[in-house]
């Protein structure tokens, strides 16, 4: 297994919006203020939820997206300390 890289938390969510968007067929721009990062023990570091009215067809290619990027990234100590002071 590769080890995750360490992004911000800016970066992770333009990479979730990258990853959805392209999962999705178009921009996402309108549900990203619905994703919240939330710190998490393990790896990866963080987890990710969209909350909101939306349907299966957003659901699932967010799911997906998601997947993806929790394979690959891991939050930076510093924001990762943010989400939990945050709580």
């Amino acid at each position: 297994m590769t080890e995750r890289q360490k992004v911000t938390t800016a970066k992770l969510l333009a990479i979730i919006e990258s990853e959805f968007t392209q999962l999705f067929g178009r921009s996402v721009r309108e549900y990203m203020p619905r994703v919240r990062l939330h710190a998490r023990a393990g790896e990866p570091n963080w987890n990710a939820e969209i909350s909101g009215d939306i349907g299966i067809s957003v659901l699932g290619p967010f799911l997906v997206a998601l997947d993806r990027v929790k394979s690959q990234y891991d939050l930076e100590d510093d924001d990762r300390e943010r989400l939990v002071a945050r709580r």
